[in-house]
């Protein structure tokens, strides 16, 4: 949504938006705050409580693959994270490292490798 719009309040048709694009750092969310716009943040939040989010947790299924990988003999992981501006980025990162503390790894242990966006052509080049 256009800033000017979110600063009036202007939703459209419906009720209000649903945003889906946010990053940790976008001003949208909290221009559709201060204008009182019933907004909902998708997919990630933005680390801060100025719109309700609805998101997964993913901490669950980066165990899962954790235990997999390792049960199977791996003893050096590699992490192609997305963008840090992100929460999703963020909380896949943390979850990864609470995942493999304390597990047998080889010296080498977790390499975690920032990417430009969630495109395989992003982390091609670290690869």
């Amino acid at each position: 949504m256009h800033p000017a719009a979110a600063s009036r309040g202007a939703c459209g048709p419906g009720d209000g938006p649903v945003v889906s694009s946010a990053t940790r750092s976008s001003p949208v969310p909290a221009q559709l705050a201060a204008a009182g716009a019933p907004a909902v943040l998708v997919t990630r939040g933005t680390g801060e409580a100025v719109l309700p989010p609805v998101t997964s947790d993913g901490a669950p299924g980066v165990e899962a693959l954790v235990v997999h990988l390792l049960e199977r003999g791996h003893r050096r992981l590699a992490h192609f994270a997305g963008p840090p501006e992100l929460s999703t980025t963020v909380a896949r990162r943390a979850a990864l490292l609470a995942s493999t503390a304390g597990r047998v790894l080889d010296a080498a242990g977790v390499t975690v490798v920032s990417c430009a966006a969630y495109a395989s052509q992003s982390a091609a080049p670290a690869a």
